[in-house]
């Protein structure tokens, strides 16, 4: 019987070693993790205020290594989405359609796959944004016009996100968190102007101009608007 007690003890002590040490690794990954996406970040600001381009390799290969070292902590969370993000604009730089289609569809399922059971935090939120993105790449205009109208509904939550990670996305991509709705809601403009829609389109872009006529001065609506009065379309696709 003694015999049992101590083997029992020594299975649990044991259990207990290796529950110990698996979290220790954990620990350690996602410490990595940290760090590859805090030099990532560091990076991408140092370029640019310096008025560089924030994207360039050795950022990319710093957020791939916090999604291996972590992936399921919520630095390779953060990290994933920069990847996503990148991958966005590889694929707006090609001329192949069908590299372009294939390549929007590999992101919109990796963002689907990844967040299919969160949206308790701001990457959520981004990985939306992109996945909408790839639907205009695409020319989805259905599919586009249901993902827009779908952020606007919601647009305040994204107004609202506190998490300074969310605002830092954005300004280090080139933009501003307060352009998100007018940027969004011109991707409507656009896509009815391609579809040929050129009186819905205008109809649009003037009610985008008198909501947010600092957005629409700096993004030359009224030039678009002018142009799709004579029945051209501003923008080529």
């Amino acid at each position: 019987m003694k015999a049992l007690v101590l083997i029992l003890t020594l299975l649990i002590a044991f259990s207990n070693y290796q529950q110990d040490a698996r979290g220790q690794e954990k620990r350690r990954h996602s410490q990595r993790a940290k760090e590859a996406l805090d030099s990532a970040i560091e990076l991408l600001k140092k370029e640019l205020s310096g008025g560089n381009n924030p994207h360039f390799p050795d950022a990319e290969k710093l957020f791939r290594k916090a999604v291996q070292e972590g992936p399921e902590s919520d630095e390779g969370t953060t990290a994933f989405v920069w990847i996503a993000a990148f991958d966005l604009e590889k694929v707006q730089s090609n001329v192949d359609l069908k590299k372009i289609t294939d390549g929007t569809k590999g992101i919109r399922e990796r963002l689907k796959t990844h967040f299919k059971n969160d949206t308790s935090s701001w990457q959520p939120k981004v990985a939306k944004l992109l996945s909408v993105a790839t639907l205009f790449l695409d020319k989805n205009w259905p599919e586009l016009e249901l993902g827009v109208n779908d952020i606007l509904k919601n647009i305040d939550s994204y107004k609202n996100e506190k998490d300074p990670m969310f605002e830092d996305f954005w300004r280090i991509r080139g933009s501003r968190l307060s352009d998100l709705e007018p940027e969004y809601a011109y991707l409507l403009v656009m896509a009815n102007a391609f579809q040929g829609h050129l009186d819905l389109a205008i109809q649009k872009a003037k009610a985008i101009e008198k909501q947010f006529p600092d957005w629409s001065k700096r993004g030359g609506v009224d030039g678009h608007i002018e142009l799709m009065e004579t029945g051209q379309v501003p923008w080529k696709l």
